[in-house]
């Protein structure tokens, strides 16, 4: 679910069921900024607001993109 007001996204893992959000004004979306990810593994719990948690990682690349 999305609260595009409050810029809020809330999602659940399959893996880890568990209400997560990101709150997108805690997250740097500037032109140029760094990628980052958060990778969500067996074991690992995850929930809450997981703004915070995200790290540098290299921009994955689409198929078929030049």
């Amino acid at each position: 679910m999305a609260d595009q007001q409050s810029k809020v996204y809330y999602f659940e893992s399959v893996i880890y069921p568990a209400v997560s959000w990101v709150n997108l004004n805690k997250v740097d979306l500037a032109e140029g900024a760094t990628p980052k990810v958060i990778r969500i593994q067996r074991g690992q719990a995850l929930a809450g607001d997981v703004s915070s948690q995200f790290k540098a990682s290299q921009p994955f690349k689409w198929l078929g993109a030049e």
